[in-house]
């Protein structure tokens, strides 16, 4: 699917095309040089904790935004929902949620 806003060009790529690519085919497939990586929490109340990273996001960065960016908006009791993508499996990041108080739910494989 593929989605134009403001001139932004931008591809989702679906797990069947990602399969087991490297970040430069990825960015060849979005017929890009470079990967940008959008973290961002969604809400009821729509999108918050919004963060570009260059390049693709690994524990020790999903770990940085939990710490620096989420934890502000992350409310004791609350619940965080998240795949099973390999870097929200990393221990640190379940623990900087938890210390928020909030808990941490994964979605089934």
């Amino acid at each position: 699917m593929k989605a134009c806003s403001n001139g932004l060009r931008a591809k989702i790529i679906t797990p069947h095309e990602r399969g087991s690519c490297t970040c430069a085919e990825i960015a060849g497939l979005l017929g890009a040089s470079q990967i940008t990586t959008i973290v961002a929490a969604q809400g009821i109340h729509g999108p918050s904790a919004a963060m570009t990273i260059t390049g693709a996001i690994n524990g020790a960065t999903l770990i940085a935004y939990v710490e620096q960016v989420l934890a502000s908006t992350l409310k004791p009791g609350e619940i965080d929902v998240m795949d099973n993508l390999g870097s929200h499996n990393d221990d640190g990041v379940r623990q900087a949620i938890e210390a928020c108080g909030a808990e941490v739910v994964y979605l089934p494989s």
